[in-house]
């Protein structure tokens, strides 16, 4: 899943991303409205999310998550900052899902005021779904 425009997030609070659009999906799997993957087949999935920050200052935290039908799965995604910039944050995990499970992920910073998460090109900001068992 990915996502096509820039995204503004807001400083403290969890956000979910707004993925629009999916590269290869046999199974039409993905909901775009409600930005997030419904398995359609029990069983164990590599979750794999990149989140792209712009304009991070230094020493800001950011996170990512998986919510697996609305519910949060551990562990989630945590770096620093150590410069100024973009920051690319990624974490990969396998998951148990049973049939009409849904997967979406969300962000956080504490920047203290909005940031921008990329989108625009498929490797920015997105989260990759394969089922491996």
């Amino acid at each position: 899943m990915t996502l096509s425009a820039n995204q503004s997030i807001p400083s403290g609070g969890w956000t979910y991303v707004d993925v629009d659009g999916v590269t290869y999906d046999t199974l039409n799997e993905f909901e775009p409205g409600f930005r997030r993957w419904r398995c359609s087949q029990t069983g164990k999935y590599l979750v794999c999310l990149g989140i792209m920050f712009e304009d991070i200052p230094d020493a800001v935290h950011l996170r990512g998550a998986i919510f697996v039908s609305g519910v949060f799965h551990t562990p989630y995604a945590l770096a620093t900052s150590g410069v100024s910039g973009q920051f690319k944050l990624s974490s990969s995990d396998i998951i148990s899902v049973t049939a009409d499970q849904t997967v979406n992920f969300t962000c956080h910073h504490n920047s203290g005021v909005n940031k921008d998460i990329k989108g625009g090109f498929p490797w920015e900001t997105h989260l990759t779904i394969h089922r491996i068992s």
